[in-house]
């Protein structure tokens, strides 16, 4: 549950950065995108791995790795949406 919490704290320090940087640089939200989608198998198989070693291979360890990815690829959609709701008031 501690590192849910510290993965949590550690994706939402991400995208307040990316927010700040977003304000000069407007691809950034798109860019931030591709990362986090392109991150999620290599969190994936990482978590499965730590996890592996330390309790071994199952249930809990897919389920921890399926959390922690599935939460970067919703982040990744909602940045997504965010750079075309962005997009489409700029061009208004």
């Amino acid at each position: 549950m501690n590192s849910l919490i510290g993965f949590l704290f550690l994706l939402i320090a991400i995208n307040v950065l990316i927010f700040f940087i977003a304000k000069q640089y407007k691809r950034i939200w798109k860019i931030a995108s591709g990362i986090f989608i392109l991150s999620s198998p290599i969190v994936f198989f990482a978590t499965m791995h730590v996890i592996g070693e330390k309790v071994g291979d199952g249930l809990a360890g897919g389920f921890a790795a399926f959390t922690f990815s599935g939460l970067l690829i919703i982040n990744a959609i909602f940045l997504f949406v965010v750079n075309i709701i962005i997009s489409t008031n700029r061009n208004a």
